[in-house]
């Protein structure tokens, strides 16, 4: 029996690259990698022979780490393939995110890049949102990152990030924070939790009041007001904070617990109160998340912090080629490999130069080279329409019946179960259900008639998504969590169920999701779609030497889509 190639999947979520890597038939998924428990859940139902561990950077920050990395090379070998998905939303210099600087997922792609320097496969695939290439990440003081950096000598950029207008406090709020960053940790957690725990609530009610919506910010302060009262308690009694922000801060909270008619004239205070904190809050994230500071200081009435940033794909690139790997990334297209979706995703290889030997890197080569060939909804889905979605997530399977329509790709997706698991929806409200009613297929929310979007606050600030029906006769757009989305079927007037979004990922229904309703939905989303993932393994595998047994290109062209007269073409632009 040929030894098949080992892997191990890093962030492995529900399991959709181990699924698409084992479709392969030359691939032996050896441990994962999850920490969320219901991803967990799932992967283990379905890879019942993988042992899964919980979370990256416990496994790289504990000392027996490398006994861990003895272990696998003295049962394997050298490990053949780590594949993983880190999430790492960096940040965009004309998009900060609005009440962060960074995102704590961020530290997830080092821990990545550590796991595989330190077992040293002979490959490794970097799977990532497509726009993950121009991410830009900020310099860190991690031992491990600031050797790797200097490893890499990928270019650095100096930012001026601001971090929010302190008023006539900024002239004593610049060497308080200053200090802050050098002070001991007992001093720095008490006022980290001081303006953690107070900031979130304030600057709630700071949107409330903001945006003239007095009557939710009078609701809001009522259902509050007990947290006011003791969160005024703590901050009086504690010395973490200075003077000039702990006396104005303490009188607004106590007037917004005490409930007096001393309120109104407080309120007048939250403006520069949350402002102070949300500065705060701001430089506690660089410290918690280790972002190397170089500065702080005063431009008018504004904080700004001096920071260094770097594009994270150049760095993984030129670091991996210094350590012996030849690395490429490209930007994929799931629908040329048979998923029925638009979905684009940065697929990052490295294979090591002494297994190349010469050779150039492999991406997978589209399989559908035109619009026509594209599979769609109709593809994915038609069989389902006769069986009614349960609402009830506990509810284990449905009986399938026959289907009046059975496309060549729902058939190979069905494969051979006899029940349907996982088609469960949404409980439709009676507003919701208007709405569904309203729209054509390939419409969304901005389609729909002033009426049924006045709940909404700004409905022009609604994504084109929200609401989206489905079209038979299309691809879909990328898949996200349908449910938040609102997607609708696209002949019957209902939300899509978890069942079908899996089919729009390319999963079989064999594959069985755990967890809470809206869990399942998220996993879905999330996941990397299964014949993706394979095309990838293929040319993988073939790098290493391996001739797959299974091959994609074979599988779509036993199981064509479904002929159309008129070419594909409306929906290029709808991810």
């Amino acid at each position: 029996m040929t030894k098949k190639l080992t892997v191990i999947d890093l962030f492995a979520g529900a399991g959709g690259f181990s699924r698409g890597l084992e479709e392969t038939g030359v691939y032996e998924v050896v441990m994962a990698v999850e920490v969320h428990p219901q991803y967990r859940e799932t992967y283990m139902r379905n890879h019942p022979r993988v042992p899964v561990l919980r979370d990256i950077n416990r496994i790289i920050g504990n000392r027996r780490f490398g006994a861990l990395a003895d272990a696998l090379n003295s049962r394997y070998g050298r490990i053949d393939l780590i594949v993983g998905g880190p999430p790492c939303q960096g940040f965009s210099k004309a998009n900060r995110q609005r009440n962060h600087l960074i995102s704590t997922n961020n530290l997830l792609a080092m821990s990545y890049m550590k796991f595989v320097d330190k077992l040293q496969p002979r490959a490794f695939v970097m799977e990532n949102v497509s726009e993950m290439p121009r991410h830009s990440f900020y310099v860190s003081t991690d031992p491990w990152d600031q050797v790797a950096l200097e490893l890499s000598e990928v270019p650095k950029e100096t930012e001026i990030v601001t971090l929010g207008s302190a008023g006539d406090a900024a002239r004593e709020l610049v060497p308080f924070l200053k200090g802050f960053l050098d002070q001991d940790s007992v001093h720095e957690l008490t006022c980290s939790k001081l303006v953690n725990t107070v900031y979130p609530s304030l600057r709630a009610l700071h949107n409330y009041v903001g945006r003239g919506r007095s009557p939710k910010a009078e609701h809001y302060i009522e259902l509050h007001q007990s947290f006011f009262r003791r969160s005024a308690k703590r901050v009086a009694s504690s010395d973490a904070l200075p003077g000039f922000i702990k006396v104005p801060l303490v009188s607004l909270l106590r007037a917004l617990g005490e409930g007096t008619e001393e309120r109104s004239t407080t309120l007048a205070s939250l403006n520069a109160v949350t402002s102070q904190l949300a500065i705060l809050a701001k430089v506690d994230e660089l410290h918690r998340n280790r972002v190397k500071v170089l500065g702080i200081d005063q431009r008018d009435d504004k904080i700004v912090a001096h920071l260094e940033s770097y594009n994270l794909a150049d760095h993984l690139v030129r670091y991996f080629k210094k350590k012996g790997y030849n690395v490429e990334f490209d930007v994929l297209e799931a629908i040329k490999y048979g998923v029925p979706q638009r979905r684009e995703r940065a697929i990052f290889i490295g294979v090591r130069g002494e297994v190349l030997q010469g050779r150039d890197l492999e991406f997978p080569k589209p399989l559908i080279g035109n619009e026509s060939g594209y599979y769609t909804v109709e593809d994915a889905i038609a069989d389902l329409e006769d069986v009614e979605p349960v609402v009830d997530a506990s509810q284990e399977s449905l009986p399938r019946g026959e289907a009046r329509i059975l496309p060549s790709l729902a058939q190979y997706l069905r494969g051979n179960a006899s029940d349907i698991h996982n088609h469960i929806r949404t409980q439709t409200r009676e507003l919701a259900q208007a709405r569904y009613e309203a729209l054509e297929p390939g419409q969304n929310f901005h389609d729909l008639p002033e009426e049924l979007t006045k709940t909404y606050s700004d409905p022009t600030r609604t994504q084109k998504n929200i609401y989206r029906r489905l079209e038979y006769g299309a691809p879909a757009p990328t898949v996200t969590n349908v449910r938040k989305a609102m997607w609708v079927h696209p002949t019957i007037d209902r939300a899509v169920s978890v069942r079908e979004a899996a089919r729009l990922q390319s999963f079989p229904d064999s594959y069985r999701f755990c967890g809470t309703k809206d869990a399942q939905y998220q996993q879905v989303g999330n996941a990397v779609p299964p014949l993706l993932a394979q095309a990838v393994g293929e040319a993988v595998a073939r790098m290493l030497d391996t001739t797959p047994k299974r091959c994609l290109a074979e599988i779509l062209k036993a199981h064509p889509p479904i002929e159309r007269i008129v070419p594909i073409d409306r929906e290029v632009a709808l991810t």
